[in-house]
C-alpha cells in the first residue's frame, strides 16, 4: 500500500510517498480502507517534536480518518465489512489502509460524507468533552470561545448554541469572526494578532468585560499564549476556564494563582484522547449525543478545505502559517504523488 511518511523529526516536516506492507488485522482489530484523512495541529506538532506524545520515526501522520471496513481479525466482533466508519488513531491515517482496534471505530451516521467523517468525532468530541463532561455547561450560561474559527473552536461555538449557551466568539480578524457568527455565535469580538505586551492584554480584558460585564461562565481556550490570562481576567465568579490547547505560542502560558483565588473560578484541563479510553462511558455518551445532534441537523463540520494526497506538504505549510481555506484540512485518497520506494 501507499503511505505518506515523515522520515525524521523536523520543525518543517516533509512527507514522502512510499510503498509499505499491507496491514493484516489481528485479534480485536479491523482492516480499514481509508477514504479521507484530516490533518490536525497535533499532527504538525508531533512531526516537529513539540507535542506531549512523542512519535518514533519514520512516522505516518494522521490521527483521524474515515473509511470502509474491509475485514475483521480472527475472533473479532465489530462493525461488519462494508460499514462506513470514523477512525481514531495515534498515527497512520495518511495511508491507503490501516489495521486498528475495533474500539477506535465509530460508525458514521447515514448520509455523512467521508470528508466530514474524517473530522467530526475528534473535533466535536473534544468540544463535547470540554463543555459537557469537564465544563458542566448549563443552558443560559455565558460561553466565551477563543480561536472561534479554528476547527475545534467552531465546533465549540456550534455545540454551545445547540446546548443553549449564550456564545461570544473571538478570533483575529473580521472574516474569522464572521464564520463563527454563521455557526451561531450571538456576539463576536476581534482580538489582536500580537499579544506580546501587557497593554494589549489589558485592552483585551477590558473589551471582554465591556461585552459581558458579569463575566463568562465558561471560557473555551484552544489558543493559550497571552490570550489565556487576558480572558481569565474576564471570567465570572465560579466560572470554568477550559484549557484545550496552545495554538498561539510554543511557550505554555503561566497563570498567576491569585486569579483563581480572587475569582473563585476553576482552571480545567481538557484532553479528549486519553479521557475517551480511560472513561469508556464518556466516549459512548459523546458518540451517542453528537450523532443525535448531527441527525437532527443541529451541528455540522463546517468549512472543510478538501485536498488530495499530492497536496499534503502544501497543506502542512498552510496549517503552520494559518493559510488553510476553511476550518479543517482534509485529504482524500486521490492524487497520490509518485512513490519513492519501499519501506518496511
Amino acid at each position: 500500500m501507499k503511505a505518506m511518511v515523515c522520515i525524521e523529526q523536523s520543525a518543517m516536516p516533509v512527507l514522502n510517498c512510499h510503498e509499505m506492507s499491507d496491514p493484516v488485522p489481528g485479534p480485536g482489530q479491523a482492516l480499514i480502507e481509508l477514504r479521507a484523512t484530516s490533518l490536525s495541529f497535533p499532527d504538525v506538532l508531533t512531526m516537529g517534536g513539540q507535542y506531549q506524545r512523542k512519535a518514533s520515526f519514520p512516522h505516518v501522520p494522521g490521527i483521524e480518518s474515515s473509511g470502509v471496513v474491509l475485514a475483521l481479525g480472527p475472533g473479532t466482533t465489530g462493525p461488519a465489512p462494508g460499514t462506513h466508519v470514523s477512525v481514531s488513531s495515534h498515527s497512520g491515517g495518511f495511508a491507503e489502509r490501516i489495521a486498528i482496534g475495533v474500539e477506535r471505530l465509530t460508525p458514521l451516521p447515514e448520509g455523512m460524507s467521508f470528508e466530514e467523517g474524517a473530522v467530526f468525532f475528534l473535533r466535536f468530541g473534544t468540544a463535547w468533552h470540554a463543555l459537557v463532561q469537564r465544563g458542566r455547561i448549563k443552558a443560559g450560561e455565558k460561553l466565551l470561545v477563543l480561536g472561534a474559527a479554528s476547527g475545534v473552536g467552531l465546533c465549540a461555538v456550534e455545540l454551545g448554541r445547540a446546548l443553549g449557551a449564550e456564545v461570544t466568539a473571538c478570533a483575529s480578524d473580521a472574516a474569522r469572526v464572521a464564520i463563527a457568527a454563521e455557526a451561531g455565535a450571538q456576539r463576536t469580538l476581534v482580538y489582536p494578532r500580537d499579544m506580546s505586551d501587557r497593554a494589549t492584554a489589558r485592552s483585551l480584558t477590558e473589551a471582554l468585560r465591556e461585552a459581558e460585564p458579569g463575566g463568562y461562565d465558561l471560557i473555551f481556550d484552544p489558543v493559550g499564549g497571552g490570550y489565556a490570562e487576558a480572558a481569565y481576567r474576564a471570567i465570572a465568579p465560579e466560572g470554568r476556564h477550559l484549557v484545550v490547547g496552545f495554538a498561539a505560542s510554543e511557550k505554555v502560558p503561566a497563570l498567576p494563582l491569585n486569579l483563581p483565588l480572587l475569582r473563585s473560578a476553576d482552571v480545567v484541563g481538557v484532553i479528549w484522547g486519553p479521557a475517551r479510553w480511560r472513561r469508556p462511558g464518556w466516549n459512548e455518551e459523546a458518540t451517542r449525543e453528537l450523532t443525535r445532534l448531527w441527525i437532527e441537523g443541529r451541528i455540522r463540520a463546517r468549512g472543510l478545505d478538501v485536498r488530495t494526497m499530492g497536496e499534503a506538504n502544501v497543506g502542512i505549510g498552510d496549517m503552520r502559517n494559518r493559510r488553510i481555506r476553511g476550518t479543517a484540512l482534509v485529504f482524500t485518497q486521490e492524487g497520490w504523488p509518485p512513490s519513492e520506494g519501499a519501506m518496511a
